[in-house]
């Protein structure tokens, strides 16, 4: 093997080592802020009766956070959908 492929897997292994390191550290991290919004209906994928609301602040946008089967969706809280899913929430 020469130098340079060795050097070169020798730093991936290394950058992977450190990612996985970091994810033990802060298991469950949530996310830092939405930068962007889903604009599809995820309503039947939404679990539990808990949202988050998010504020738009530098790079950060307004947006309904959802926690859903594949993760947490950041909407817009301007939708029709959103806007009756989190009255329904705020309810129970």
């Amino acid at each position: 093997m020469s130098t340079r492929v060795l050097s070169f897997a020798l730093l991936l292994l290394c950058l992977c080592f450190q990612a996985s390191a970091q994810n033990r550290r802060h298991p469950g991290k949530k996310l830092k802020c939405c930068t962007e919004v889903n604009t599809n209906n995820v309503s039947t994928q939404v679990i539990g009766n808990e949202y988050e609301e998010q504020r738009s602040n530098k790079h950060c946008v307004q947006a309904i956070i959802f926690a859903t089967r594949t993760g947490r969706v950041c909407v817009d809280p301007k939708a029709g959908w959103v806007k009756e899913l989190t009255a329904k929430m705020t309810k129970l």
